[in-house]
Order: structure tokens, then C-alpha cells, then sequence
């Protein structure tokens, strides 16, 4: 009788170990959908396509504005130096002032010999 009743705790436990493990591998890739999600409306560079008139076909780097000011921007957890000097571009104006671009905005920019940013290329406002 005890052996029985031992089986069936056996049984009880497996399960709700699978469930658990189910449920955790379902939770940790939510947040790889999600990301999908906001990547699906992003425009295409590709290298082959101007997204706007006077807008080159290729970038040296592609990504969101995660943080700007002063002469640094942080593009897609990349920290970059933004001179003065730099020549920003949105789809209207082609010398832009730095308050056009935002934190969120997805950008396009191309890189100087020292790394530096020479040029920035708004491609998509972000979500506000």
C-alpha cells in the first residue's frame, strides 16, 4: 500500500517539475518575441535600398539613440564621440540641429578615421 502511494508522490512531483521547467523556458524567451516586435517596424538598410532622398545606401553602424548629450551619444549601447562639427540629417532637412534627434530614435551615422561620428542620419523617430 505505501509502495503505491509512493509511486503516485513520484508521479505528482515529475509533473510539476515539467511544468515548472516549461514555464520558465516559455518566460525566458518572451522577452527575445518582444524584441522582435519593435525590430519588425525599423526600416530596412540593406545596403542596396536609400531610404530618403540624399540618404546614402550604407552606414558604418545602425541602431537606437540610448543616450545624448554633450559630445557623446550612445547608440545601441555603443558610446560614441559626436564633434561639432558633425553633419546631422533627418528625411526633411539635410543640416539638422541636434535637438531633431531624440533618445529612441533609430539612426543611421558614418564614422570619421578616428572613429569619430561625421555624419547622422535620422531613419525612424522613436516610439513617445
Amino acid at each position: 500500500m505505501q509502495n503505491i502511494n509512493c509511486k503516485y508522490v513520484i508521479k505528482t512531483r515529475m509533473r510539476a517539475l515539467a511544468i515548472v521547467v516549461l514555464c520558465l523556458g516559455i518566460g525566458m524567451t518572451v522577452p527575445a518575441w518582444a524584441d522582435q516586435d519593435d525590430k519588425r517596424d525599423l526600416p530596412l538598410v540593406d545596403g542596396e535600398t536609400q531610404l530618403f532622398p540624399g540618404y546614402p545606401l550604407q552606414f558604418d553602424g545602425v541602431g537606437t539613440i540610448d543616450r545624448l548629450g554633450g559630445k557623446e551619444i550612445v547608440i545601441s549601447d555603443d558610446l560614441l564621440h559626436l564633434p561639432s562639427r558633425a553633419e546631422l540629417h533627418t528625411p526633411n532637412n539635410s543640416r539638422a540641429g541636434i535637438g531633431r534627434f531624440d533618445e529612441g530614435d533609430y539612426v543611421g551615422y558614418q564614422l570619421d578615421e578616428d572613429r569619430n561620428i561625421e555624419s547622422l542620419w535620422l531613419l525612424q523617430k522613436g516610439k513617445r
